[in-house]
């Protein structure tokens, strides 16, 4: 499950004699994230943090592809896409099966 957590007060006692203000944590849970999409997750997470330098080296290719080639002409809008589609491929190759 997943939410938020926050600090609350409630008030405990059976007299108001005895009564006095405790802290406590609420939760409020939206949802759950099924244990196939977490793993999933988990290990596009750790295989973005292992391939650091070379997402780094692919976005700073793709940068200066659009900063060359397509902002002073407007044109291969296509090709840019292209190259996001390849490296997002080459950053999540062997993600999409938990298991592998």
């Amino acid at each position: 499950m997943w939410g938020d957590e926050y600090p609350a007060l409630r008030l405990v006692g059976e007299t108001s004699l005895d009564r006095k203000a405790e802290a406590y944590m609420e939760r409020i849970e939206y949802g759950a994230i099924d244990t196939t999409v977490a793993r999933a997750n988990a290990l596009l997470i750790i295989k973005a943090v292992n391939n650091h330098d070379a997402l780094v080296q692919a976005l700073t290719k793709t940068v200066a592809f659009y900063d060359n080639l397509i902002a002073p002409h407007r044109q291969g809008e296509a090709q840019l896409l292209d190259e996001l589609a390849t490296v997002l491929a080459a950053v999540t190759s062997g993600v999409r099966n938990p298991e592998t």
